[in-house]
Formats: structure tokens, sequence, C-alpha cells
């Protein structure tokens, strides 16, 4: 005899009962678009149901019984992550690698997969899946990041136990990234090389190159500098790290002085009020990294299927430095990248024999407990790292103007930006 599904669901005990009978014998509930799992007598699920209510419905695994999909897990933190970045608690660039750590587990493990059932075996074969594609540093990094993932379900209550993730997966040992990066060509310029580059750069390249060895600064540094970092009539930068948001103070050559002043004189005018004080605008009109805007709202898994859904603009690089730089260096027969200018500077800079200043300029964060006591570094210690490079690079000493507390900026608004007009650049010198 086969009996009927109906015999086994539960029958409401009143009319307004709160939850709704399954075929099963649970209950469920659906709450802001996530279906909500409850077992037992009518009674009972109901006493469940108005304690994690009271709680914000955070105190149980959420999803299906079991716990949350993979989906469902991803979409949490990425969400979580949308609010730092709006509230600039974290750079585009880091929401970026989170973005991209997200979908690949979405892709290795499958959006539906229950994250109860995920297995050792399961992240064996997702680290992998990376070791194919990246380096023992980045797949490090992204090891980091997936269980970075894992560990804010388990912190936020979205899984009730920890993942358990094996004895394979994990970050690459320091001894076989040293033993990696021994075996890759080095990383440095010569100082033949370098004026190559400067000499036979476009304006805008020219000035992005010498801000690379002679302030340290890397593609996304280079990206997001804005005006009001720089004091051309003193000769200074004074822009934190986005990365670390360590602040740098670093002494400009003259030559790269002039090189900025040329970018300032043509820059075309931005297309939005956000880029009005970059300094580098392409000729569209914008940022040369698309990492500087984020707007749009995450698709949250589990909405209703007639609800509108308003996708995601997934932030991305688009990496305009490095391919422009790669077109300069191709022409010039040299296979270097961008942010090879960073590590030339850091070598060269070495042998001003200032480890504090050099680690100033380039924003690394304190490594050393008595770092924490150093307030500030003098000017004339950060002017003699900059100018042993200079002087390895134009073998020629540099005469700078001495810097003045009320040293004006080079670039001057003549009015404030309304709606989607960008202000007026007035260039000195």
């Amino acid at each position: 005899m086969v009996h009927s599904t109906k015999a086994r669901t539960p029958r409401k005990p009143r009319a307004n009962f709160p939850l709704t009978p399954r075929g099963d014998g649970r209950w469920c509930k659906k709450v802001k678009g996530i279906m909500y799992y409850f077992t037992g007598t009518a009674e009972e699920a109901e006493d469940e149901y108005l304690r994690r209510k009271a709680n914000g419905m955070r105190d149980e695994p959420r999803g299906r019984a079991g716990g949350p999909e993979v989906g469902e897990l991803c979409n949490e933190f990425l969400t979580a992550k949308t609010r730092a970045l709006r509230n600039r608690e974290i750079a585009p660039v880091t929401f970026n690698d989170y973005h991209t750590t997200t979908d690949r587990i979405v892709a290795a493990f499958g959006k539906r997969r229950l994250v109860s059932d995920l297995t050792a075996t399961d992240f064996s074969r997702l680290r992998e899946s990376l070791s194919k594609t990246l380096d023992f540093v980045a797949l490090g990094n992204a090891v980091q990041r997936v269980r970075g993932v894992f560990k804010f379900g388990f912190e936020n209550q979205l899984i009730s136990t920890p993942v358990v993730y094996g004895s394979e997966f994990k970050p690459p040992s320091k001894k076989v990234k040293r033993k990696q990066r021994n075996e890759r060509p080095i990383r440095l310029f010569d100082a033949a090389q370098l004026k190559s580059l400067i000499d036979n750069a476009g304006v805008t390249m020219k000035a992005m190159i010498l801000l690379g060895v002679n302030a340290a600064l890397g593609n996304s540094d280079v990206a997001h500098l804005p005006i009001k970092a720089l004091d051309l009539d003193g000769g200074w930068l004074n822009f934190p790290r986005p990365k670390t948001g360590i602040k740098r103070r670093v002494p400009l050559w003259p030559e790269t002085v002039e090189a900025l002043q040329k970018v300032l004189a043509k820059r075309p005018k931005p297309k939005v009020t956000a880029d009005a004080d970059i300094v580098f605008v392409t000729k569209y009109g914008h940022r040369w990294d698309k990492l500087g805007r984020f707007t749009g709202e995450l698709v949250v898994a589990e909405k209703p299927a007639k609800e509108k859904k308003k996708r995601a603009k997934t932030i991305g690089s688009n990496k305009a430095i490095t391919k422009e730089f790669k077109k300069v260096a191709v022409a010039a027969g040299i296979d270097r990248t961008f942010y090879d200018l960073r590590h030339t500077f850091r070598t060269i800079a070495g042998g001003a024999k200032d480890v504090e200043a050099t680690r100033a300029i380039m924003g690394h964060v304190n490594d050393h407990v008595e770092d924490d006591y150093i307030e500030n570094v003098d000017d004339t210690r950060l002017v003699a790292v900059t100018e042993h490079v200079r002087t390895w690079l134009y073998q020629k000493p540099a005469k700078r103007k001495k810097s003045t507390a009320n040293s004006k900026p080079a670039a001057r608004w003549s009015g404030a930006p309304s709606g989607s007009e960008s202000p007026q650049l007035r260039v000195v010198g």
C-alpha cells in the first residue's frame, strides 16, 4: 500500500500559527529571503522559532537543516565586506581580493553545496587547483583568505562548528617561498635601463616611472594619487599608503616635479566628481584603475524569484598602468614590470644605510617593537635616502630648495566641485 506524503505533513494548531508545515514533517519560516527550518511538535517548533527570532535569527546555522549552503555563506561574507568598504575600513583592492576568493570557493564546491558537507579532501583539491595558476606567495595568500571566509561563518554563528580543512590546506612554508624566489629572475632595473625608459616614455608614463623609482609608488598608489598630496613648490609628496594606511612623506626630485607639472598642465577633465582630485586621468576622463570606484548591491542568494535583483558591479582592476608600462618596456627591450620600480628603489636605497627612513618612504608596517616609539623621521634623513637613489640613477647630486612649513601646493582649485562638474586646475610654476 502506498502512503500519501500528506499523512506526514503536520497540521497548524491554530490559524495564526507563524510556521508553515512541510511534507517531511518539519516546519519552516522565511525571514528576509532566508528559509529557516524547525523540527519537533508544533509547540516545540514555535518555541524554537520565537527564541531565535528574539536573537535576530543568528544563534543557529542558517539556511537548510545542517547549515547554510556555500553560496549563502559567501554572500554573507561579501555583504559584510561591502559594509567595510563603504565605511572605508578596507581598500577597494582588498575587497577585490575577497570577491575573487568567494568566486573560487563557489567554482570549486558549487553554490548549493552544504558547508557542513565539505571535507578535508575537498580543500586539498581546491589547494591543488590554486597551485596550478598561482606562485607560492599568491597561493599562501589565497589559502588564508579562503580560511577567512569560513572563519567568518563560524564567528558570526552561520555555521555551528569550525570547518575541518585537513593537513594539506595550508600556506606553503617559508623555505619553499625562498627557494622559488631564488629561482626567479632578479626584479631590478639598472640605471641605464631606467634612463632609457624615462627618456622614451610619454608625458604621463614618464611621471609615473619617476614616482615609482623616486617615491617607491606601486601601480595602485599611482592610480589613486590625489592632487592634494602634492607640494610641488616645496618638492614633497604627503600620501598615506592605501594598502597599509601608513603615513608617507617623500622628497621629490626636480625631474619628478617637472614631470608632474606637465601632467597637471595637460590633465583631461574627469568624467565623474569622484576623480576630480586624482592626478592621473586617462584621455577618456577616468582614473587609471577601476578599483577606485564602487557602486551597486550584492545579489543575495535566497531572494524570492519574483523580486527584482540589482546585480553587483564587480570591482576589477583594468591593469591599465601595467599594460601601458609594458608597451614602453618592450619597445626598449626590457623585460620588467612597473612594480619592479618599487623593488629597485628599496634595493638601491639600502645603500643609504638608514632603514627607518627607507621604511617610512616605502610605507611598510613596523616590523619591530621599538619602531612603535618612533613618532617621525626627520626630513633630512628622508632627503638623504631619495638623493642616494637619484645619484645612483643620474650620477649627480640634486640642488634642492629649502622646504618651508608654509609652502603652497603646486595645484590649487579655483572653485569647488558641484554635481558632475570638475573644478578648474591652475598649475603654479
